[in-house]
């Protein structure tokens, strides 16, 4: 997740819709290779060790508890790694604790539709 160049997106589209044009290309262009960087990397290391990726579900469930504890971390690694003040971000933590709890039990109602399992989350969170 944070590797992902969500502010260099968002600092360029601003750029853009700011008549910045070439500042903005530019932010984009960056974000671009950013993500091309991230997805040949990890390609180059799946083939190098001779894996592949994962196209069934996980082999064992993962328990609710355990699974809101791993989204409250990360939550809490994002706002860390952005230099959020530590006092802010238990606001952050526990809208991302309760969105992932939300995104868990519409997977466990077993929704055939892969946008309705994940839309409460992110209209929520």
């Amino acid at each position: 997740m944070i590797l992902v160049p969500g502010p260099h997106v968002l600092n360029g589209t601003t750029d853009l819709a700011s008549s910045r044009v070439f500042l903005g290309a530019f932010r984009l262009m960056y974000a671009g290779l950013i993500v091309l960087a991230i997805s040949a990397g990890l390609l180059l290391g799946l083939h190098v060790i001779g894996v592949t990726l994962p196209v069934d579900a996980p082999a064992r469930p993962v328990a609710l508890w355990l699974d809101v504890v791993a989204a409250g971390i990360a939550a809490a690694a994002y706002g860390v790694f952005f230099s959020a003040p530590l006092r802010m971000l238990v606001w952050p933590v526990a809208i991302g604790m309760m969105a992932h709890a939300l995104r868990w039990w519409t997977l466990s109602m077993a929704l055939t539709w892969p946008p309705a399992r994940s839309l409460p989350a992110c209209s929520w969170g």
